[in-house]
């Protein structure tokens, strides 16, 4: 009723001060603070509405309030028909869960079948990288694409990301073609469409991304015409995406402190053991020399000997984890000759069957660069020891170098193993995990991954029936 007075009449005012002891200054205040919310719901909605002066100056023109009545009923209809794709996006705990979410629900509410994402590719939110559901028919085709958010691009992507606002190629005049960049033309050619729309993904006023959906010529009008739609399913969708970070950023804090805590324990274990091991060797020696004569206790005394060994390597590990830090930078060398020193240790150290090779493929055109050499040696000594075990005495290990970028090598080891199981693949890298039942520390992929976040590289791990391949990206310029 306030908000349809065009001024506070004395009847009204008098009946606020009685009922609800306001003064006419502060209903005319309310009655202006109901209408600017109002306004600002509709603008929300997208909907026209018509001044306030139309309810007691001129009788409301029926044409606008049709129109303004039926957009009202279509943006409720598209809320409605949102409520079942925002629902899931509440419970989706992964950025592929969310990401699958969208595409479906692009695909149900908007007839769209082409549905990309960019998100930050690292911590640094420097470049976007694509990124689709595992069941997207452009899982391969966008792998690898990316572009630098911080670089001053005319692109419509660039321009999505720097006023975080709806971008597209449709032509909305002819006078008004859009100036299409390569980028643009580039993602045209990835999406196989005429047009693309890209929705920014916001959420409390931080940039997670953008939602990008090709769409054929013939089908611009249908999707213009749904702007608002696509933002609310963007701005929802953004919210999930935005939890993810969260937890993923908690579970690294929580890596993080696992890992000290190991180094604490470590350093323990390695002061109570040492002292006392050298002492106990020798006394085995001692016990087999004075026993030559008498009766024979060879089993026993190798038994004792193997669990001291075992010790040995436990001890070793454990302080490595527990002093993990960058070798000495003091020259650029050449990675293939460190991988290869490395191999070669492996290939004598190691004790391999006669069924058992490993091999080395270097790349040529991979130049020098500055790099912790002993870290790469302890990366790619833990990785080959931990195939030779899955081996088990027979099959095949593959070490390969390959310059992936100009900024970039990949080292990749791989097996023919039996694999992973995939329950434990995502737990392999944390301290104390072994797909090993006795005698393994289960710290030396630990390790592995500790040495690689420090020259601020990145591993991965694929895993199958048929084998196993570790992929480390290094950086070549990380020191620069």
């Amino acid at each position: 009723m306030v908000s349809h007075a065009e001024e506070v009449n004395k009847d009204l005012e008098r009946t606020a001060k009685t009922l609800l002891g306001l003064s006419g200054s502060q209903l005319t205040q309310m009655s202006l603070n109901v209408t600017t919310q109002l306004e600002e719901v509709a603008e929300q909605l997208g909907i026209r509405i018509p001044s306030s002066s139309s309810h007691s100056v001129e009788k409301e023109n029926q044409e606008v309030h049709e129109t303004a009545s039926q957009k009202l009923i279509n943006r409720v209809r598209d809320i409605s028909q949102l409520s079942g794709t925002l629902e899931e996006l509440l419970q989706a705990e992964t950025q592929d869960q969310v990401v699958r979410i969208i595409e479906q629900g692009v695909k149900i509410l908007f007839n769209q079948d082409t549905c990309i994402f960019f998100t930050w590719a690292d911590k640094s939110q420097k470049r976007l990288q694509a990124v689709v559901s595992t069941s997207n028919p452009l899982a391969r085709a966008v792998d690898g694409f990316t572009f630098s958010a911080a670089s001053k691009g005319t692109s419509l992507l660039h321009k999505a990301v720097a006023e975080s606002k709806l971008q597209h190629t449709f032509q909305e005049a002819p006078e008004q073609s859009p100036q299409l960049q390569s980028l643009d033309r580039q993602l045209l050619s990835l999406l196989d469409k005429d047009e693309y729309i890209a929705v920014p993904l916001v959420f409390k006023k931080l940039f997670h991304g953008l939602m990008v959906i090709g769409v054929n010529g013939e089908l611009h009008d249908e999707l213009r015409s749904q702007y608002a739609s696509l933002s609310m399913l963007a701005r929802h969708a953004a919210v999930p995406l935005h939890l993810v970070k969260v937890r993923k950023r908690h579970t690294q804090e929580l890596l993080d402190e696992s890992i000290k805590a190991a180094s604490l324990i470590a350093q323990k274990i390695g002061h109570e053991i040492n002292n006392p091991l050298t002492i106990l060797r020798n006394y085995v020696e001692i016990v087999r020399m004075k026993l030559d004569e008498g009766e024979a206790v060879d089993c026993e005394l190798q038994t004792m000997d193997g669990e001291l060994a075992r010790i040995a390597t436990l001890t070793k590990q454990l302080g490595n984890l527990s002093v993990l830090q960058q070798s000495t930078l003091t020259k650029r060398l050449n990675i293939n000759d460190v991988v290869a020193e490395a191999v070669a240790f492996c290939q004598t150290g190691l004790e391999f069957s006669s069924k058992l090779t490993i091999s080395f493929v270097p790349d040529s055109t991979i130049k020098p660069f500055a790099l912790p050499a002993d870290s790469i040696k302890q990366i790619i000594i833990n990785l080959v020891k931990n195939g030779v075990e899955a081996l088990e005495g027979a099959g095949n290990i593959i070490v390969r170098l390959e310059a992936i970028t100009k900024n970039e090598v990949l080292l990749a080891v791989e097996d023919d193993g039996p694999g992973i199981p995939e329950a434990m693949q995502r737990d392999i890298f944390l301290p104390g995990f072994s797909t090993k039942n006795r005698g393994h520390s289960g710290l030396g992929l630990a390790i592995v991954r500790k040495l690689i976040q420090d020259m601020q590289g990145r591993v991965m791990c694929k895993s199958s029936e048929r084998g196993t391949t570790f992929s480390i990206t290094i950086p070549t310029n990380y020191l620069q």
